[in-house]
């Protein structure tokens, strides 16, 4: 058999069978999380979600509902610079994101049930 038979037969195969395993794959909604970003995110968005009452308060007053915290649980980038990461016991993680005009960051305390929402900070874009 020539070499290009082989080399066509081979990508024929391939092309098949990627699309089975994307439909199988699309039909299940599987995610592929391994970068530590989407690790955290998903490992929040998974737990119990508590509002602390200075914080539920400060949203009234504020534009900001939770859907805007589930947003930024779901497409937003955690800053491990600025994350409490190395305590033994709750760790604090400090993340952003631009739902609308806004650049709108929150400090959540992720503990082993619960995710608790400790501040939510608003910078304004010009």
């Amino acid at each position: 058999m020539k070499q290009s038979y082989r080399i066509l037969y081979y990508l024929i195969g391939f092309l098949v069978g990627s699309g089975i395993v994307y439909y199988i794959w699309a039909a299940k909604n599987t995610t592929f999380d391994y970068g530590p970003n989407a690790r955290v995110l998903k490992d929040l968005r998974l737990k119990e979600r508590i509002i602390k009452p200075e914080v539920l308060s400060m949203m009234s007053t504020t534009a900001i509902d939770t859907s805007i915290i589930t947003y930024l649980l779901k497409e937003g980038e955690v800053d491990f610079s600025k994350s409490d990461t190395r305590t033994t016991g709750c760790k604090v993680y400090y993340i952003e994101g631009t739902p609308k005009k806004d650049v709108i960051a929150i400090r959540i305390k992720n503990c082993d049930s619960t995710a608790t929402v400790m501040d939510v900070m608003v910078e304004e874009r010009n």
